[in-house]
């Protein structure tokens, strides 16, 4: 099989495991790297709050407190802030559903808060 044509079915399955895992280009825009933005940097410690914190290492009773803390001294943007007030305000599905589509717009791959909140919520009659 000739160089271009290896080439080809690469850049093909590339682009297709990009739109089944929803990192491919969405409404014309260029995906960014999370890491390029504060807001990206920030999605990425709000969906990590647990593991950057410690807090996944302390019983259930000093999450809340160890992840407000920390996400209070860690946020670098205001729009992080803004962001965080935003899905605070809402209900556990609205919030799992906005965090999750703002990861995915910013390409912030990985994101265990939406599972830990998506677990709650599915449990809720």
């Amino acid at each position: 099989m000739a160089i271009a044509t290896k080439l080809g079915h690469w850049a093909l399955a590339a682009a297709g495991f990009a739109l089944l895992s929803g990192t491919g280009c969405q409404r014309g825009e260029v995906p960014r790297e999370w890491k390029q933005s504060a807001l990206g940097r920030d999605v990425d410690r709000i969906c990590h709050v647990m593991k950057y914190s410690g807090a996944e290492q302390e019983g259930q009773e000093n999450h809340a407190y160890m992840t407000a803390q920390w996400l209070g001294e860690n946020l670098e943007s205001g729009e992080g802030r803004d962001f965080l007030v935003e899905i605070a305000q809402l209900d556990a599905t609205r919030k799992v559903q906005r965090l999750e589509a703002k990861a995915q717009q910013l390409g912030v791959t990985e994101c265990p808060t939406v599972a830990m909140w998506r677990a709650p919520a599915a449990a809720t009659p």
